[in-house]
């Protein structure tokens, strides 16, 4: 029984020794802290999918020419092209998808425009106005609205968005010698295609800056007294116009 009770009392000694070395041993170190998440710079942070709504503004500018008609009285077969300006302004609405950095969406606008043009090419001022003499007026290419409808596709580096776009436009096309009532093509359609850069100015609000360059099939000038009277009385001439359109806006994104 002694030698029982004297194991014991051994046994508990040894490790009451081994807790006491444990408690002078110093802590292991601590863990150092995760290092902060860094985001390569491709990060697409700012949320840019939902649909939006907006204004734009700014001014179109382009060329147009009138030809095509082989009985001028000048003998010109062309007025060659000529400068049309104009400012622009309306209306916005679209809808964007993002998949990590790149952004894809569609976009419609409609704008009030001011375009105009005119060309005292003698193409033009040969022409009679039912007298029969030259009326020596000039030839003029007009469009008072202007819509076009989009895809964009773009990258996104955090709140700002760079992006190319194209697809359809329309517009109405309005020819004519200068002090008649202009002959008028609604809905004339033509291409266009462009770029810009988005920026997300708040959750909800963004701001943009883009060109766009359109290209809008021939309209024509072919009624009279509008288009003049050529060599045998009735006109035929092909319209061509191209714009080039650079804008701002600024658009309402409602939640996806």
């Amino acid at each position: 029984m002694k030698r029982i009770t004297a194991a014991v009392v051994l046994l508990f000694s040894v490790i009451a020794a081994d807790g006491v070395r444990a408690a002078d041993m110093p802590l292991p170190p601590a863990s150092a802290p995760a290092p902060p998440a860094v985001y390569p710079a491709y990060s697409a942070l700012y949320d840019w999918r939902g649909f939006y709504v907006g204004l734009n503004g700014g001014y179109g500018f382009g060329t147009s020419s009138w030809g095509g008609d082989p009985n001028k009285t000048s003998g010109l077969t062309s007025t060659g092209n000529f400068r049309t300006r104009g400012f622009l302004a309306g209306g916005t609405i679209g809808g964007n998808f993002q998949a990590g950095a790149f952004v894809f969406g569609i976009e419609a606008d409609l704008d009030w425009q001011s375009l105009k043009g005119s060309s005292s090419s003698a193409y033009c001022t040969g022409l009679s106005t039912g007298s029969g003499k030259p009326a020596g007026l000039s030839c003029q290419t007009q469009s008072d609205w202007v819509g076009t409808t989009r895809g964009r596709v773009g990258y996104a580096i955090d709140r700002a968005l760079f992006f190319v776009t194209g697809g359809a436009a329309v517009a109405d096309i309005l020819t004519g010698l200068t002090n008649q009532s202009l002959q008028k093509t609604a809905g004339q359609f033509g291409w266009t295609v462009g770029g810009g850069i988005e920026i997300g100015l708040a959750d909800m609000w963004t701001a943009k800056v883009e060109y766009l360059y359109i290209d809008f099939n021939n309209a024509s000038c072919n009624v009279t007294p509008a288009c003049g009277f050529n060599a045998k009385a009735f006109p035929n001439d092909t319209v061509k116009l191209s714009e080039s359109v650079v804008r701002a806006g600024i658009n309402f994104k409602f939640t996806p």
